[in-house]
């Protein structure tokens, strides 16, 4: 199974991206965080997961590990296919999806694109253990409507060109030390020196 491309991109046309490796150009059906870091003629890294059905093989790309592990989520509930689950990770955020299923919010998994109602129960009754597991494995600070600064500054730390994982690890060692009230600046600086 191929689980990492690096190569020069050949191309990138809507979701898809075909990246040369060793003379073979590989076709690679990415998320739009992945598409968003891929240039024509620029080397580029990719995690993919092959998926490989009765009548074909096809590779999907992530961005980081991270979106690949709510991938594989993803894929394990029934009735969501490989397709779908990048279609989902391409309209919503990857930490606000997880946000979404560990708080059992239904009604906001349903206004993600290609949610219905029936889907948006299965993502929660199969993912909600789950993604509480992922979420303390890789210590994630989850966005939330309680910690409202600490999300603003991660949305700060992520236009600055930080990884959403890395910043919200960073977050995750500084966000003990300031109360409700505090700045989100002062807590991005607080978080920057531990990047």
């Amino acid at each position: 199974m191929i689980a990492h491309l690096k190569g020069s991109v050949l191309n990138c046309s809507g979701q898809e991206a075909v990246v040369s490796v060793g003379g073979v150009g590989y076709a690679v059906t990415c998320t739009s965080e992945c598409m968003s870091k891929l240039a024509p003629k620029k080397t580029a890294e990719i995690i993919v997961h092959t998926d490989v059905q009765e009548r074909s093989i096809r590779l999907f790309g992530f961005a980081d590990q991270l979106e690949k592990q709510v991938f594989s989520l993803l894929i394990s509930v029934s009735g969501i296919g490989a397709q779908s689950a990048v279609d989902i990770l391409s309209r919503v955020d990857k930490m606000q999806l997880l946000k979404l299923i560990a708080s059992l919010d239904s009604a906001g998994l349903r206004k993600v694109k290609g949610v219905g109602p029936k889907t948006a129960d299965r993502l929660i009754v199969e993912l909600k253990d789950k993604v509480a597991e992922l979420i303390s494995a890789r210590r994630l600070v989850v966005p939330s409507s309680q910690n409202t600064q600490v999300d603003e500054a991660l949305q700060a730390m992520v236009a600055l060109g930080f990884s959403q994982t890395k910043a919200a690890e960073a977050l995750d060692k500084v966000s003990k030390e300031f109360s409700k009230g505090s700045d989100p600046g002062e807590i991005v600086r607080s978080a920057l020196a531990y990047m």
